[in-house]
């Protein structure tokens, strides 16, 4: 999977799960800056295969998206993994949906309320104008006091 721009090698996940929920991601994904890549076996079985992805984008953000491709020439659209995947031995959760990568089937949706960024700038913005306002008073006060 290409990206916009660089990730983070940081909680980057890819599930590709099968009709029967089967992870079938061999290892860890690949990381080079804004390519992600997920070795997969060889002697895959035919069908429909849903990947599920998690990245962290440059900004710290954390991005997932879904898609699906088919193996084989005879593969049935419509019939890759609804569910969570089963159980594989890696403990893996599914990833949930959300867009960040340059792909055209991945959801819009976003996890966070579209408020996190800007909750966070005006309580950084309060907390540090308070700051602001204690210095100066003190200040103001010891000058008082030296003259």
């Amino acid at each position: 999977m290409v990206f916009s721009n660089a990730l983070m090698d940081l909680g980057n996940q890819i599930l590709v799960l099968d009709a029967d929920g089967r992870n079938w991601a061999e290892a860890a994904p690949v990381l080079t800056r804004e390519t992600l890549v997920q070795p997969l076996p060889a002697d895959m079985p035919e069908g429909e295969y849903s990947v599920r992805w998690r990245a962290v984008s440059s900004d710290g953000h954390p991005i997932t998206g879904q898609f699906e491709f088919l193996v084989g020439a005879d593969a049935v659209a419509g019939s890759a993994a609804t569910a969570a995947p089963a159980e594989n031995g890696a403990g893996d959760a599914a990833a949930e949906s959300t867009d960040g990568a340059e792909n055209p089937k991945s959801s819009n949706d976003s996890n966070d309320g579209g408020n996190t960024p800007w909750l966070s700038m005006a309580i950084g913005g309060a907390v540090g104008l308070a700051v602001y306002a204690v210095y100066a008073f003190l200040a103001r006060r010891k000058r008082n006091r030296t003259s």
